[in-house]
């Protein structure tokens, strides 16, 4: 129900993002926002704060962000804390993102090696996926998981690609349990 709900939110923000031509601006001022929340979460604390009035609490927000960020976005906070739905803002915030990386064709991609992998693998790694995925650019984020032993998985959403040698392994002696020696 929370993840339907955050999403309508973004989608009616970046629906008016899209119309008003605005998505990077508000794209730019929600990165800001999310980090401006991450460093002072009492601020969402007291948005949802069950003894704050809503009205102490929409003077609060208008007085911290009117001026700072769009009007659009104040707005939004304002209805979200009248729906008393403010614990949803960072969802909000990351569906209103993936609207955006929809739209510009940006792919958000996890790689996993064995070992860490240097600048020109990187690159080779990034030309391929956008060559095969459509994408037109890529936000990459690599991580070293010795357990893999060797090769990769990459995952893109809620695709994944297994090519480590650690899975070439369960699968060989998955295989190998299913042999009969009788």
């Amino acid at each position: 129900m929370a993840k339907l709900i955050s999403n309508t939110y973004a989608e009616a923000l970046f629906e008016l993002a899209a119309e008003e031509n605005k998505i990077d601006d508000l794209y730019a001022q929600i990165d800001m926002l999310e980090k401006l929340f991450s460093e002072n979460p009492d601020f969402i604390k007291l948005l949802t704060h069950p003894q704050i009035t809503a009205e102490e609490k929409i003077t609060t927000l208008e007085k911290t962000l009117k001026g700072r960020v769009d009007d659009e976005i104040v707005g939004l906070l304002r209805v979200v804390t009248l729906k008393d739905r403010a614990g949803e803002i960072n969802a909000i915030f990351d569906n209103f993102r993936a609207k955006v990386y929809d739209h510009k064709k940006i792919g958000v991609v996890y790689v996993s090696s064995a070992t860490g992998l240097n600048e020109a693998q990187k690159k080779k790694i990034e030309a391929k996926l956008l060559k095969t995925t459509g994408f037109k650019s890529l936000e990459t984020h690599y991580s070293v998981d010795e357990r893999l032993v060797g090769g990769m998985v990459i995952r893109i959403g809620d695709r994944v690609v297994d090519s480590s040698v650690r899975s070439k392994i369960e699968k060989m002696t998955s295989e190998l349990r299913k042999v009969s020696l009788s």
